[in-house]
């Protein structure tokens, strides 16, 4: 009998040195797997705050972009004023040198109505002369 039990002593002896085995070689993968998690925790934490820089950053340029945006219509708008001014007053230039041309033109045609007044009042004048000499050498 305690032959028997000393087997079963031993035997169990044999399972409890086993599964203290199977339970260190369990303990070093859990420790293992613990230390892969803090590195996978710390990875993610980085890459967390990597995605937080980057989404800053995009959200900085998106700023600039809409207020680039906003500037370029608002300098768009007051060009296409500018312009608009611009034309009115060619507009109103091409309109006073269009009175100006017709008011040169009428002074032109007046001057050249003058002139052939002139010109006709010579003759008649020259003419008056002559006739002033003839009666003169007549007399």
């Amino acid at each position: 009998m305690i032959g028997q039990k000393f087997k079963e002593l031993e035997a169990l002896s044999i399972e409890c040195n086993q599964a203290l085995k199977s339970s260190m070689s369990k303990l070093e993968e859990l420790i293992s797997l613990q230390q892969q998690s803090v590195e996978n925790a710390a990875k993610i934490e980085a890459k967390r705050n990597r995605v937080a820089t980057l989404q800053s950053n995009c959200d900085e340029v998106e700023a600039r972009a809409n207020y680039l945006k906003k500037e370029t219509q608002n300098y768009t708008s007051r060009c296409a004023s500018e312009a608009k001014k611009l034309v009115e007053d060619v507009e109103i230039e091409t309109h006073n040198v269009d009175v100006v041309e017709r008011e040169v033109a009428d002074v032109l045609e007046a001057v050249g109505q003058t002139i052939s007044q002139l010109k006709h009042l010579g003759c008649l004048a020259r003419t008056w002369l002559a006739r002033q000499s003839d009666w003169k050498m007549v007399a």
